[in-house]
Formats: C-alpha cells, structure tokens, sequence
C-alpha cells in the first residue's frame, strides 16, 4: 500500500525478540506483526526502510540475536547508537 501511495519509506521499531517486543510495546502478538512488517518491507527494492530498536534491561542481553534475526529477514545491518534523555535506541537502517 506504501508504494501504491507513492511513499517509499517505512521505520519499523522490533525492541527484542518474542515477550520483550511484546513486553516493551505492551501489545501480546506484536512481535510477530512487526516480524512480518520487517520481512515484507526487507523484500521491496523500492521501499527505503529502517528498523529502531530501544534498548533496555529487559532486552540489553538480546542485541546480537536481535541483530542476527534481521539480517535472516533480509535487513542490511548498519548501526547507529543515539541516546537521548536517558533512553538509548539503535537505528538500524536498510541500505
């Protein structure tokens, strides 16, 4: 539908894997809806996308299989780290 409205860009936030998704966007199920988003967006040429991961307590120690599950889904890994006002987000951009 984005590329039929002629939008071309889409940022997707995945702030873990499985419960901590869930846990962190307060939404049972929203992993995998946001999973799914990922892996179609990764499979469009046209559509420039970027995945935004807050990272936390909860999913700190889950950052590699973070990173790993995207790649699977076909996202270009570049990281870029940005803090602000005490919350700490990597951007994760499809090239």
């Amino acid at each position: 539908m984005l590329l039929n409205a002629h939008l071309g860009a889409l940022t997707i936030s995945l702030d873990g894997l499985g419960e901590e998704h869930d846990w962190m966007r307060c939404v049972y199920g929203s992993f995998d809806k946001a999973s799914a988003a990922i892996r179609m967006a990764a499979k469009k040429d046209r559509l420039a996308f970027g995945v935004v991961t807050c990272i936390n307590r909860k999913n700190s120690d889950l950052l590699y299989k973070t990173r790993n599950f995207l790649i699977n889904a076909g996202v270009r890994f570049q990281a870029s780290p940005k803090a602000k006002q005490g919350i700490h987000s990597i951007f994760v951009m499809q090239a």
